[in-house]
């Protein structure tokens, strides 16, 4: 009985929104929605376009059913990449005490090659102060014979 019960309980649902692939200004692409942990499954996912409804361009799965008995769903935005515009997708849930607004913009898309760029840096000016490290204390070697 306690088992059956628990398959009564509103969750909270898990909400992330990602690009299909590498963002590139100007070339076509896809957001994706990606909406977990629902229960029950009865869900509106909508998406927003620099704070306005988006009423074309996009389309969703059905209920998707999981091990642990709840549910997921996929919404799919085609759009066009530009520095100006931002997209949240908004998810209504009996579990949600509001809407939640999952919000994706352009430095979403390009903070992990900004990370990239700087690490590769970092590790390059490690690689230079190891070589000039090891130079020097070469250059000491061969004074002292």
């Amino acid at each position: 009985i306690q088992e059956g019960i628990n398959l009564m309980k509103t969750e909270v649902p898990e909400v992330t929104v990602f690009p299909k692939s590498p963002v590139m200004l100007g070339q076509p692409n896809t957001l994706i929605c990606h909406v977990d942990n629902i229960f029950p499954p009865v869900i509106n996912i909508t998406w927003l376009k620099n704070g306005h409804s988006v009423t074309e361009g996009f389309s969703e799965t059905s209920f998707l059913s999981k091990n642990d008995h709840s549910f997921l769903k996929i919404s799919y935005l085609t759009f066009l990449p530009s520095d100006d515009d931002f997209y949240d997708c908004k998810v209504e849930h009996w579990g949600l005490d509001k809407p939640l607004l999952k919000h994706w913009g352009r430095e979403n898309g390009s903070a992990g090659s900004k990370e990239l760029l700087g690490l590769g840096s970092g590790v390059m000016n490690l690689l230079f102060l190891g070589l000039g490290l090891f130079l020097k204390f070469h250059q000491q070697k061969e004074l002292i014979r």
